[in-house]
C-alpha cells in the first residue's frame, strides 16, 4: 500500500486537475475534502477524452469528475478480500481507509502490488513441495 499518495482537493478546477494528472505517473487520483476525507476517485481513463477541452476550465471541478461509489479497503483486510474487491470493481487501484473512519484516506493499494504478492506466495509454496 502506498501511503504517500497525493490527493486532489474536491474544489480544484479542471485546469488544476489536468495539471495534477500531467505531473503524475498514476492513473487513479483520490479526491478529498478540506479535512482530507475521501470524496471519490478520478480515473485517467474516464477523463482522457476531456483533457484538451479548454471550455471545461472553469465549469468543472474535481468533485464533478470523481466517482463517488468507490470500493475501499481497510489495512486489516486480507489479501483474498483485496483480490475479490479488485475482481468486483474492475479497477486497478483501491483506496485504503481508516477502519475507524471509513472516509479518511490513508493510502492506495494497486492491483499490480497485490498480484506481485500472490505470485511471490505461490512461488514460495511451490518450492516447498
Amino acid at each position: 500500500m502506498r501511503r504517500d499518495v497525493p490527493a486532489i482537493p474536491e474544489d480544484a478546477n479542471f485546469d488544476q486537475v489536468v495539471d495534477f494528472v500531467a505531473h503524475s505517473r498514476d492513473v487513479h487520483f483520490p479526491v478529498v475534502d478540506a479535512e482530507g476525507m475521501l470524496k471519490g476517485l478520478i480515473s485517467f481513463e474516464e477523463i482522457r477524452d476531456m483533457l484538451f477541452d479548454e471550455g471545461l476550465s472553469n465549469l468543472v471541478i474535481a468533485s464533478d469528475l470523481a466517482q463517488e461509489d468507490v470500493r475501499c479497503l481497510a489495512p486489516q483486510d486480507t489479501l483474498e478480500h483485496a483480490v475479490s474487491q479488485f475482481d468486483k470493481c474492475g479497477s486497478s487501484c483501491l483506496p485504503v481507509v481508516d477502519p475507524h473512519d471509513p472516509r479518511k484516506l490513508i493510502g492506495l493499494l494497486e492491483q499490480r502490488s497485490v498480484l506481485r504478492v500472490v505470485h511471490h506466495q505461490r512461488g514460495r509454496a511451490g518450492s516447498h513441495t
